[in-house]
C-alpha cells in the first residue's frame, strides 16, 4: 500500500493531465495541419483560430486558414486569408512569395474562368496588383482590354474604347502591343473629335476663316502665304538660292498654318510644336517678291488633314504621354522639323493612322 503522501501527488499528475496543460501555438498548429490532412476543414479553421487569438501575426496560421477555406470551396475568405498573410509586416520573403505565388494563381484561375468581361478585368488587375510583373496576368490583361475595345468600337462607344486602350500602356507588355493600342486609341479620339468638328465647323468658324483668307470653300482647303526674308550672309550668285529662300518661306507659311490650327483648336500652340505631316501640302504659289531678299511662298491642304491637325494640337499632352509610355523613353520632338521638299511633301501616315506622325513643316534655312 502506497504512503497517502504519494498517492495524492500520483493523483495530482494523473489529474493534470485530465484536465490538460495549456496547448501551446505548435500544438495547434499541428492539429490544424492533421485536421486538413483528414479533410476536416472546420476542424482545422478551429484550431488555427485559436492560433490567431494568441498570436494575430502567425503565418502558418494564415496558411493553414487559407488552405481550410479552400478545403470548404469557399474561394473569397481563402482570398481574404491569403491576402493577409501576404500584407503582414515583418514576414520572411519566402512566405511573403508562397502567399503572392497562391493569390495570384487563385486570380489567374478565376480570370481564365470566367466569361464576364468585368469580373476578368478584376481578376487580372488583382493579380497584377500582388506581382505586377507576372507576364502571363500582363499579356492576358493587355489582350483582354483590346478585346473589350474592340467590341465598344463596334458598338458606337469611341471613348469607352479609348479609355481601354490607355489601359494597356501602363502595362508590362512588349513595345509593339503597346504601339498598336496606342495608334487605335487615337484613332478612336479622333473619331469622336472629327464627329463635333464636323458638325460645328460650318457655322462656328468658316465664314470667319473665309474672311481672313486662310479657307477656301470651294476646295475645301485651308491656305496660306508667307514671305521670308534672306540672311545677308547668302550671297546673290549661290547656285542653291532659290530654294534655301523656298526653305525659308515656306518654313514661315507653315509656322503661320499651325497657329491657324491651333486656334480652332481652343488651345495655344505647344513649344516646341507637334511635329505634323500633311499629305495634302501642296506649294499653290511661290516666287521672288526682290530677289536676292525676300521670297514669297503660297500653300494649302485639305480639309480633312487640317482637322486632323486640330485634333493633334488639341491632344499634344495626351498622345506625348501615350507616346513616352508605349516607347518607353521620352519622345523626341526636334526644335526644327525635317525638311521635306517645299513642292512636295514628304509623304507619311496621316494622324488617323499613326498619332505620332512627323511634320511635313517649314524647309529651315541652312
Amino acid at each position: 500500500m502506497l504512503p497517502t503522501r504519494r498517492v495524492g501527488l500520483a493523483l495530482f499528475i494523473v489529474g493534470g493531465l485530465l484536465v490538460g496543460c495549456p496547448e501551446t501555438k505548435e500544438d495547434l498548429i499541428t492539429q490544424g495541419n492533421l485536421a486538413l490532412w483528414k479533410k476536416d476543414a472546420d476542424g482545422a479553421i478551429g484550431r488555427f483560430d485559436k492560433v490567431l487569438k494568441l498570436d494575430a501575426g502567425d503565418v502558418d496560421a494564415h496558411r493553414g486558414m487559407s488552405n481550410a477555406h479552400d478545403l470548404k470551396g469557399d474561394e473569397a475568405t481563402a482570398e481574404e486569408w491569403l491576402r493577409k498573410g501576404w500584407k503582414l509586416p515583418g514576414v520572411k520573403d519566402q512566405d511573403r512569395r508562397f502567399f503572392q505565388k497562391r493569390l495570384v494563381k487563385l486570380l489567374m484561375a478565376r480570370a481564365e474562368a470566367t466569361t464576364d468581361a468585368n469580373a476578368k478585368t478584376k481578376a487580372l488587375r488583382g493579380a497584377l496588383e500582388v506581382n505586377d510583373a507576372h507576364r502571363k496576368a500582363n499579356g492576358l490583361l493587355a489582350a483582354h482590354l483590346q478585346a473589350t475595345a474592340a467590341q465598344w468600337a463596334t458598338a458606337g462607344k469611341l471613348g469607352e474604347a479609348a479609355d481601354l486602350l490607355d489601359g494597356v500602356l501602363d502595362l508590362r507588355v512588349s513595345k509593339a502591343t503597346k504601339q498598336k493600342a496606342m495608334t487605335l486609341s487615337v484613332g478612336h479620339r479622333l473619331g469622336l473629335f472629327r464627329k463635333d468638328f464636323d458638325a460645328q465647323f460650318p457655322a462656328k468658324h468658316e465664314q470667319a476663316l473665309v474672311a481672313q483668307g486662310v479657307y477656301d470653300s470651294t476646295s475645301k482647303r485651308f491656305k496660306v502665304a508667307a514671305q521670308g526674308d534672306l540672311p545677308p550672309t547668302i550671297s546673290p550668285s549661290d547656285p542653291d538660292l532659290t530654294r534655301r529662300a523656298q526653305d525659308i518661306a515656306g518654313g514661315i507659311a507653315y509656322k503661320t498654318l499651325l497657329n491657324v490650327l491651333a486656334g480652332l483648336s481652343g488651345r495655344a500652340l505647344p513649344d516646341p510644336p507637334p511635329a505634323l505631316q500633311f499629305r495634302t501640302w501642296r506649294a499653290d504659289s511661290e516666287g521672288w517678291v526682290r530677289r536676292p531678299s525676300t521670297y514669297r511662298y503660297a500653300a494649302s491642304i485639305s480639309y480633312d488633314e487640317a482637322a486632323q491637325g486640330v485634333f493633334m494640337i488639341a491632344q499634344d499632352e495626351r498622345i506625348s504621354a501615350a507616346r513616352k509610355k508605349a516607347m518607353g523613353t521620352p519622345p523626341a520632338n526636334p526644335a526644327k522639323p525635317a525638311k521635306p521638299a517645299p513642292r512636295t511633301p514628304a509623304a507619311g501616315p496621316t494622324p488617323a493612322a499613326a498619332p505620332t506622325p512627323s511634320a511635313p513643316a517649314a524647309p529651315a534655312a541652312p
